[in-house]
């Protein structure tokens, strides 16, 4: 697990005992910021995979396999 996955389910935890301080809030807001805009990149690379896919072009899937590889950690 990422992470800032780690951090936003810790801090969706505490929300459930008791209200969050300002900067559990800020933690809050920005972990679901990053997490958000990781999904739509990889989106966008998963779409681009198939077009490669589909293009019959393997050295290009290959490149944008790492680069999801990269955005998930690995």
């Amino acid at each position: 697990m990422h992470v800032v996955e780690k951090r936003l389910l810790d801090l969706v935890g505490i929300l459930l005992q008791r209200p969050l301080t300002l900067q559990e809030a800020r933690d809050l807001k920005e972990s679901y910021q990053y997490l958000v805009e990781r999904e739509w990149k990889k989106g966008l690379l998963e779409m681009q995979s198939f077009m490669a896919y589909q293009t019959d072009d393997a050295e290009w899937q290959h490149e944008i396999c790492r680069q999801i590889d990269a955005l998930d950690g690995r």
